[in-house]
C-alpha cells in the first residue's frame, strides 16, 4: 500500500482526533538529510507511521528550523503537526501526548519499534576507501570514512570504482606541476578552499600564456580532466588542456564562488593543466583530478604523492521484510550524473532473497527504465517504459505488484 504522499489516508471513522504542535531540536545533519530523502521519494508532507501496536497514525512535516545558538548551527529542529487516528477494536484507547516517546515523529525511520511507511532503516554502506561529498547544509566538500554513505541535496551519492591519477591535487606548488611564465602562492589566505579552509593556491601570470601542467603517463582512453577554479583579479580567458596545449578549452569562473571546470577528451599520455592568457591575471586553484571516464566527472579524489583509487559505493539495507510477497509497491527517486545506455548501466533497485531466487530489480536499459520481478528463479515480470534519463535530471521509478499485475 502507498501509506505516504498526497494520497488520501482511509481508516474509517476515526474514533479520536487530536492535533498537536510538535517540535524536536537538535537533530543531526545525517538525520534531516535522511528524513529529506524520505520526504522526497515518497512525494508529499502527509506521512503515517504505525506504533508497535499496529495503530496507524497521520502526520503532516511543516518545516526545518535552524536554531539560533552558534554553538547548535549543525543541528536542526523540526516542526510537526500530528492528527492521531484509530480505529476499532474499542479496546484502543486515545493515544495523548504523555503517551507518545519523544522520538515518535522525527526519529520513527531510524528504530526497530516504530517506521514511516515505506522507509527503509538506516541503509549499510560498503566501500573500502574515504570518499567527499558535497554537504547539503553548508556547500561545502566533506570527506568520509570507508563504510560511510553520503548525503547530498539530492539523496544518497552512488558511484562506481575511480582512480585520480593527478599527483600533488592540491599542491600546485610542488614539483609534480611544471610552471612556466606563473607564481604560485601555496595556501594562500585570500580565500577559503571548496572545504572551508585555507589550502587554496594563488596563480599569478607573470607573462602572458602562463601555465601550470603536469604530464601523466597513462593509455589511450576517455578521460576528464577537472579543476576547482575561482578568479582573484583580471578579465583575461582562462583555458584548461588534456593534451599539453594541443587544445585549450576556454571556461567560465567568477570571483565570488569557486567553478568545478571539466573537460573530456580521448588522448594517450595526457598532460593536464590550466593558462592564464592575460599577463597579471590571478586565479586560485585547488583539487586537480584526471580519471578514465565514460563522459562525466565523479566526486573529487584528494591525492598526494601517488594515484588515489576511491573504490564502488554498494548500499544496502539488510533488515528483511521488506518485500511482501502477495501485493505492494515499491518507490526510488534517481539522479543520475550522466545518461548511460547499454544493458544494467545503472542498477537502482536489487531486492531479493539470499539464494537470488525470489526478489526485484529496477535498473536503466539502453537509457530507459527495465523492472523484472522473478520467483523460484524465473522471470515472472520483465517491463520497460519510463522515458529516457537526462543528465542530473530526477527521475522517480516505481512498481507496484499484485497475483498476475506487475505495473
Amino acid at each position: 500500500e502507498i501509506s505516504a504522499g498526497n494520497i488520501p489516508y482511509n481508516y474509517g471513522a476515526a474514533q479520536g482526533c487530536n492535533y498537536y504542535n510538535r517540535s524536536y531540536e537538535n537533530t543531526s545533519e545525517l538525520e534531516r538529510a535522511q528524513f529529506q530523502n524520505f520526504r522526497r521519494a515518497v512525494g508529499g508532507d502527509f506521512l503515517k507511521y504505525t506504533d508497535e501496536r499496529g495503530v496507524p497514525h497521520k502526520v503532516r512535516f511543516d518545516g526545518y528550523r535552524t536554531p539560533y545558538q552558534d554553538n547548535l548551527r549543525d543541528n536542526w529542529g523540526f516542526q510537526f503537526t500530528l492528527r492521531e487516528e484509530m480505529r476499532t477494536p474499542p479496546s484502543l484507547r486515545t493515544i495523548t501526548p504523555a503517551d507518545l516517546p519523544r522520538d515518535v515523529l522525527f526519529y520513527a525511520p531510524f528504530t526497530s519499534g516504530l517506521y514511516f511507511s515505506h522507509y527503509f532503516a538506516e541503509p549499510v554502506c560498503a566501500r573500502a576507501s574515504i570518499a567527499t561529498y558535497i554537504d547539503a547544509a553548508d556547500g561545502l566538500l566533506k570527506q568520509v570514512a570507508a563504510n560511510t554513505p553520503r548525503y547530498e541535496f539530492n539523496g544518497v551519492l552512488i558511484e562506481q570504482q575511480r582512480v585520480n591519477s593527478c599527483l600533488r591535487s592540491e599542491e600546485f606548488d610542488n614539483a609534480a606541476w611544471s610552471k612556466t611564465n606563473v607564481t604560485v602562492a601555496a595556501n594562500n589566505v585570500g580565500t577559503l578552499d571548496p572545504k572551508g579552509t585555507q589550502t587554496a593556491d594563488l596563480l599569478t601570470a607573470t607573462a602572458g600564456n602562463a601555465t601550470v601542467l603536469q604530464a601523466i603517463p597513462l593509455a589511450s582512453a576517455s578521460k576528464v580532466f577537472t579543476l576547482y577554479l575561482k578568479r582573484k583579479t583580471g578579465a583575461g580567458n582562462i583555458d584548461i588542456t588534456l593534451d599539453n596545449g594541443t587544445g585549450w578549452t576556454t571556461v567560465a569562473i567568477n570571483s565570488s564562488t569557486w567553478t568545478r571546470v571539466s573537460k573530456v577528451q580521448t588522448v594517450t599520455n595526457p598532460t593536464v593543466g590550466v593558462r592564464i592568457v592575460t599577463n597579471g591575471d590571478e586565479i586560485w586553484a585547488w583539487g586537480g583530478q584526471l580519471e578514465d571516464s565514460a563522459g562525466f566527472a565523479s566526486s573529487y579524489i584528494p591525492t598526494t604523492s601517488a594515484a588515489v583509487t576511491r573504490n564502488t559505493d554498494d548500499l544496502r539495507f539488510n533488515e528483511p521484510g521488506h518485500i511482501l510477497a502477495p501485493a505492494g509497491t515499491i518507490i526510488c527517486s534517481v539522479e543520475v550524473l550522466a545518461a548511460i545506455g547499454g544493458a544494467n548501466a545503472y542498477q537502482f533497485i536489487d531486492a531479493a532473497d539470499l539464494a537470488g531466487q525470489n526478489g526485484i530489480e529496477i535498473v536503466s536499459d539502453s537509457n530507459a527504465v527495465r523492472a523484472r520481478v522473478f520467483s523460484g528463479g524465473a522471470t515472472v515480470a520483465n517491463l520497460t517504459g519510463g522515458g529516457s534519463f537526462s543528465d542530473e535530471t530526477p527521475k522517480k521509478i516505481g512498481l507496484a505488484w499484485q497475483a498476475g499485475d506487475f505495473r
